[in-house]
């Protein structure tokens, strides 16, 4: 009988905790920052959800938080399409008083969820402690490399430098404004495009973060480009070699790409004919 009395109170302490995170939560709709264009458009409270990047990585079980989505800056730009900093901020229940700015990869465009999931050991920033934030750095993408957003100059130069400043600027007193204390300390955590961010932010705005994680930065990619081009024709020299022995035919080549791509293509969720869950493929060109 005491068991179950208990029980019982430790299932209404559970279901007020969550009712009083949804209705703290749900309070951030239209909050505002002075001096900045900022619009929380969404609030929802999940005592329990869990998040995996794609289908073949690993699933994990998130802490209770609130999630935020808004953006800053909303406009009409080049050629008439709209354009804005679009951003997500998960602040976990048991905050550590920390702010962590998880970076973009590729070129940007969408929102990825902000869990902290950049070097983060066997452990996720938001289940760490820490408030997380992402942003999509100013516009939208259809994939991974879209570039139609170079011909808006605003929105080129957010992608450069002064999306993630903006951001930070914007989300970090949404974070003070909710935990109702200043954020002790801000980091900034990113690979490849998120790690060239990283770069420009140090070297732009070092005031801005406590540390900053910078990992395999795109920061020349120029260079980097022009090697993977020069690459690609070293290898297409040596597989189809001039006097015509080619180590595939045309169609044995095209099997191979097929195949490559039936099997791995959609790992990273998005079926448009690039493979970025690298980890993910398993494909045996033997088959």
């Amino acid at each position: 009988m005491k068991k179950s009395l208990l029980s019982l109170a430790v299932l209404a302490v559970v279901s007020f905790q969550a009712q009083a995170g949804e209705t703290e939560c749900m309070s951030m709709v239209d909050t505002t920052v002075p001096g900045i264009d900022l619009e929380v458009s969404n609030a929802q409270y999940f005592p329990a959800k869990s998040f995996s990047r794609n289908s073949a990585s690993a699933s994990y079980n998130l802490v209770p938080h609130c999630h935020l989505e808004g953006t800053i800056d909303k406009r009409i730009g080049a050629g008439g399409k709209p354009y804005a900093l679009t951003f997500a901020v998960n602040l976990p229940e048991d905050w550590n008083g920390r702010y962590l700015f998880q970076g973009g990869g590729g070129l940007n465009g969408v929102v990825n969820e902000p869990v902290g999931y950049q070097a983060h050991g066997s452990t996720l920033g938001l289940n760490r402690g820490f408030a997380v934030v992402s942003t999509d750095s100013g516009h939208t993408a259809r994939f991974p490399f879209d570039p139609d957003f170079f011909g808006d100059q605003e929105a080129r130069m957010n992608f450069y430098f002064m999306g993630n400043m903006r951001v930070t600027l914007g989300t970090r007193p949404l974070v003070e404004t909710y935990y109702k204390k200043k954020v002790a300390h801000s980091y900034f955590v990113g690979c490849s495009t998120g790690g060239r961010e990283g770069m420009i932010m140090a070297q732009r705005f070092p005031r801005l973060y406590d540390g900053i994680v910078s990992g395999a930065p795109a920061i020349r990619t120029g260079h980097s480009n022009l090697g993977l081009r020069w690459y690609n024709v070293q290898v297409n020299r040596v597989l189809n070699a001039e006097d015509n022995n080619q180590l595939f035919t045309e169609i044995e080549a095209k099997t191979i790409v097929d195949g490559f791509l039936e099997r791995c293509d959609a790992l990273d969720g998005a079926r448009d004919g690039m493979v970025f869950d690298i980890e993910g493929c398993d494909y045996d060109p033997r088959s």
